[in-house]
């Protein structure tokens, strides 16, 4: 995200003194989007997790299912909020990445190219949301997204190779 606020030229002279507010409510958003992301990896992955990984919190009963669903939710809600209060652009953004995450945690995790595409996507969109900080700059540096798209598909799918032990 903070290459996107870099891309925006947000912090270029001009703008620098009303930079700390949105700076802040981005990285929060991010940080939010992002770890409902992680919360809603394991809730998706629950039943698997209860017979490979029953070290882990929700098998473990460290916290209920609905817990952690009612945790995720609320980070979620708080980056699509946090990027409201920037720009209405931003908390589309947000609401994207938060659909991509969802989408990718429950159906395109395990399919070998929609889900690392999928994942791309949610990087991409992140830099977006990045680069909405000034809402004029994403007709102009639209296209940068598919780069993290590009690059993090293609390392999720080397990545699952390792994983398995190829």
């Amino acid at each position: 995200v903070l290459a996107g606020v870099a891309i925006s030229g947000f912090l270029a002279a001009g703008i620098f003194q009303q930079v700390y507010v949105p700076l802040f409510l981005i990285c929060i958003s991010t940080a939010a989007l992002y770890g409902g992301g992680v919360v809603f990896n394991d809730v998706f992955d629950y039943q698997l997790d209860k017979i490979e990984r029953p070290e882990r919190p929700i098998p473990r009963g460290t916290i209920s299912f609905g817990e952690a669903a009612t945790f995720g939710t609320l980070l979620l809600l708080i980056g699509i909020i946090a990027a409201f209060l920037i720009s209405v652009l931003s908390g589309i953004f947000a609401i994207a990445i938060s659909v991509a995450a969802l989408v990718y945690n429950k159906f395109s995790k395990h399919h070998p190219v929609v889900g690392p595409l999928n994942m791309g996507l949610c990087r991409g969109l992140n830099l977006l949301l990045g680069i909405s900080i000034v809402n004029a700059a994403i007709s102009e540096w639209w296209f940068l997204a598919f780069i993290p798209i590009i690059y993090i598909a293609a390392i999720t799918m080397i990545s699952r190779g390792e994983v398995h032990g190829g």
